[in-house]
């Protein structure tokens, strides 16, 4: 049940039928862990792909691993597959793109031996697959559509500069119908600065918590479905309980549902069942990765989670934390870019990645000698 996202859906499925002219024909889809951020790219690839007939090469990228080359084979085999019946063309369309991916092999080949940059001459191997499959598509009256899921480990340079400035030259300067969608969590906006007006530029659209409404339709459609009803008392207390967090409202479904068993009425007392085993399992993901830092870490984190839920000012973190800014500054980036449980805000702030854990850290430490601890049961 995708419940609160039909208007995001909507206006990503309008950019793409419009066309490189529409502003939003590539953009990134930002939101924290768990709102269902691969959930609406899936929806999206599957529309585009049965109702819009354009090949979608689909991509996840992963920590420390080459994107660009293994998108550029996906790309050819999903290009050829969509488009099998036109011999010729597919032809045509596999010899160019072998012949630039050699060169994206030789380029980053290079780069390896050298350690310097190879981003000009991948970019331009980058762009001519670009404008292979755009062309082809767009003799066709198609389109291509390239998703990358976890988009924010994809590294600065080269790769998502080189990515960058091949979907520039080939959208915006040759108006070619090849889309890119990202989707990562906000902290995208940064990692987006300093390479290339693109993607500097580029439209965002942020996936959120569910509203009260969307949250209640998300627990009763797919019950109703199967002929089970929720009390109105058990339904409100479920809502509240979820905060609107995606993540939370599937446990606190599936953990009512079972708690009701067979019975074809969902009562307070199945939904109160259910809440307590999915705060419990919410609990068990906040202490793994409580567990995961450092004193100095949980500290940090700790100011941070009392200060919020809204972004807290880096000075405010130093002053209650009596540490220089050099003192700190490796800390706050191992938050943001190992751990992930921070995020940059506004200049000077930072914010918790899940607003849960803020709450869940508030509630469990406690500040003993300056330093939070562990409260014994």
């Amino acid at each position: 049940m995708l419940a609160g996202r039909d208007s995001d859906i909507d206006y990503i499925l309008e950019a793409l039928r419009t066309g490189p002219r529409d502003s939003a024909f590539s953009m990134a889809l930002i939101g924290d862990r768990g709102v269902g951020k691969t959930v609406v790219l899936n929806k999206i690839q599957s529309e585009v792909r049965e109702t819009m007939g354009w090949p979608v090469v689909a991509m996840q990228a992963v920590p420390d691993a080459e994107i660009l080359l293994p998108l550029a084979e996906k790309l050819r085999e999903e290009a050829s597959s969509t488009w099998q019946r036109v011999g010729a063309l597919v032809k045509t369309l596999d010899k160019e793109i072998s012949v630039s991916a050699n060169l994206l092999v030789v380029q980053a080949t290079a780069k390896a031996q050298s350690g310097g940059s190879a981003s000009t001459a991948s970019v331009a191997a980058l762009e001519r697959i670009f404008t292979a499959v755009g062309e082809a598509a767009k003799r066709r009256n198609h389109g291509v559509l390239i998703t990358i899921d976890e988009a924010h480990v994809i590294p600065r340079l080269p790769d998502l500069a080189v990515l960058g400035a091949a979907i520039q030259l080939v959208t915006k300067r040759r108006q070619l119908p090849v889309a890119v969608l990202l989707a990562g969590l906000p902290e995208l906006r940064q990692r987006f600065r300093g390479i290339g007006t693109f993607l500097e530029r580029l439209d965002f659209r942020e996936i959120g918590n569910l509203s009260k409404e969307s949250t209640a339709y998300a627990l009763v459609k797919p019950a109703a479905d199967r002929g089970v009803h929720y009390e109105d008392d058990a339904l409100a207390l479920l809502v509240d309980a979820s905060g609107g967090y995606p993540y939370h409202v599937q446990l606190l479904g599936q953990r009512t549902w079972e708690a009701a068993g067979r019975r074809r009425q969902i009562a307070l007392s199945d939904a109160e069942a259910g809440a307590a085993a999915a705060q419990l399992e919410m609990d068990a993901i906040h202490q793994s990765r409580w567990d995961e830092l450092s004193e100095l870490e949980r500290d940090y984190v700790y100011v941070v989670a009392t200060h919020g839920p809204d972004p807290v000012e880096v000075s405010v973190i130093q002053d209650a934390l009596g540490r220089t800014p050099g003192q700190l500054s490796s800390t706050r980036k191992s938050l943001i870019e190992k751990h992930r449980v921070l995020l940059p805000a506004q200049y000077g702030e930072v914010k918790l990645t899940w607003a849960g854990f803020g709450a869940w850290v508030a509630r469990h430490e406690r500040r003993v000698s300056g330093r939070p601890r562990r409260r014994r049961p």
